[in-house]
């Protein structure tokens, strides 16, 4: 009906950059909310832990960045692009994963859930799974609206057919993130580590799950590097500092990133393991230590949008 229609497109949380929420899904959610009072606290919580995301690491991260933008791309070292790429990678998701859980946090706190958007994308065990933990509401809606009805995996298993549906939907998802060359290499390059994954790589992982983790750890984190650089020449500059061994000897400039940013960086690498989470889950069952961490979390990122001079999220360019 019109009123549950218009109250679905104009639900606010959920309107700029997700999660997609689909209407069947945010109308059982509204006509079985909860009272406020009842999941005010954690939302607030997801609310706070969002902020921190994207005010106290992400943009210190961006810290991290400017610094290489000011020794030039041109300059930099073998040690100090390696830096860039982890930090590329850990800016965008802390800044979209912190949105998620921020919109994800004020439906709570007014009694109805969003679906959650990541799920430890960087604790996955192959690039495919990855992207199953990534967006997640994104690729569900590709999956359902692009990939199904172009005949999804097929029950025959024809790869020519698997990999025709899967090119599409990755051509898609990247121009859906814009009509820049990026943004296709970008999602070109997934699409076709998937598709290796399918032919072959899948089945070494079952033997030897580390190679698997590997892939996820060095090879997402440099395609989001493809990601993150619009300028296709100041990409193709950069990556050939990436294979550069001849600056191997000289580190200067990733000391100088370093002594600056190594408590910033290491904190990065952290929160993208398993164990942030779980500390959350452990506190999120003492009411009292949700109060006491949600108030100082908000408190800090407040500081912290002043003193770092916060920018808008990256994913509302899309």
């Amino acid at each position: 009906n019109l009123k549950d229609y218009l109250y679905y497109i104009l639900y606010f949380p959920k309107i700029l950059s997700g999660p997609i929420t689909r209407y069947d899904y945010f109308i059982k959610s509204y006509s079985n909310k909860l009272k406020p009072s009842d999941c005010f606290l954690k939302g607030f919580f997801y609310f706070s832990i969002g902020l921190s995301l994207k005010c106290i690491l992400s943009d210190n991260i961006a810290y991290i960045i400017n610094q290489i933008n000011v020794f030039g791309f041109e300059s930099i070292s073998i040690w100090t692009s390696w830096i860039g790429i982890y930090s590329y990678t850990m800016r965008l998701y802390f800044d979209f994963a912190g949105y998620s859980l921020m919109a994800i946090g004020i439906a709570n706190a007014m009694g109805i859930n969003l679906p959650d958007n990541f799920d430890l994308p960087f604790c996955a065990k192959s690039i495919s799974e990855f992207w199953r933990r990534w967006h997640i509401t994104l690729g569900h809606f590709f999956r359902d609206y692009v990939y199904i009805p172009l005949g999804g995996n097929f029950k025959n298993k024809n790869l020519l057919l698997q990999s025709r549906n899967l090119i599409i939907v990755w051509l898609i998802t990247g121009l859906w993130h814009g009509f820049k060359m990026n943004y296709i290499i970008w999602a070109m390059l997934i699409c076709v580590f998937i598709l290796l994954e399918k032919s072959f790589l899948l089945s070494i992982y079952k033997k030897y799950e580390f190679i698997g983790r590997l892939a996820v750890i060095i090879l997402m984190p440099f395609f989001f590097l493809f990601f993150s650089i619009e300028n296709v020449e100041y990409l193709k500059v950069y990556l050939s500092k990436i294979i550069d061994i001849s600056t191997i000897h000289n580190a200067k400039d990733a000391i100088v990133i370093l002594n600056s940013y190594w408590k910033t960086f290491l904190v990065g690498i952290l929160f993208l393991s398993k164990y942030p989470k779980m500390f959350m889950e452990y506190i999120s069952k003492n009411k009292i230590a949700m109060i006491i961490i949600s108030i100082l979390l908000i408190i800090i990122s407040s500081y912290m949008m002043n003193v770092t001079n916060s920018d808008t999220f990256r994913y509302f360019a899309f």
